[in-house]
């Protein structure tokens, strides 16, 4: 599966990994996730 956001981030990859990705890998794409958009 390709999680891969319209604007070339993983943003849709959270919505659709949680069941298979690692809490804590969720946590530190999404912690780079908003650094780069400045959430």
């Amino acid at each position: 599966m390709d999680y891969t956001g319209h604007d070339g981030t993983h943003g849709s990859y959270y919505m659709k990994g949680w069941q298979s990705v690692d809490m804590p890998e969720i946590i530190h794409h999404c912690q780079r996730y908003r650094e780069k958009h400045h959430v």
